[in-house]
């Protein structure tokens, strides 16, 4: 069975790699169109997954900006 190889799976958010991508280019115009469109899913999405994309985001954010400045 997977569990008994420790074989893991994962799923890659494409607005996530978006919202990365634009603010590593320094593209913020994009990223806050990306931004808003993961809160929109975030307030009519109500899973976890949602939670924990949007919290992520904006900690990369957090960061980035240190890195930047």
């Amino acid at each position: 069975s997977d569990k008994d190889m420790n074989v893991v799976g994962y799923s890659l958010l494409l607005s996530v790699l978006e919202y990365q991508t634009a603010v590593m280019r320094q593209d913020f115009e994009t990223a806050k169109q990306v931004h808003a469109y993961v809160l929109h899913v975030c307030v009519t999405d109500s899973s976890l997954v949602s939670l924990y994309m949007y919290m992520y985001m904006y900690a990369f954010t957090i960061n980035m900006k240190a890195v930047l400045l």
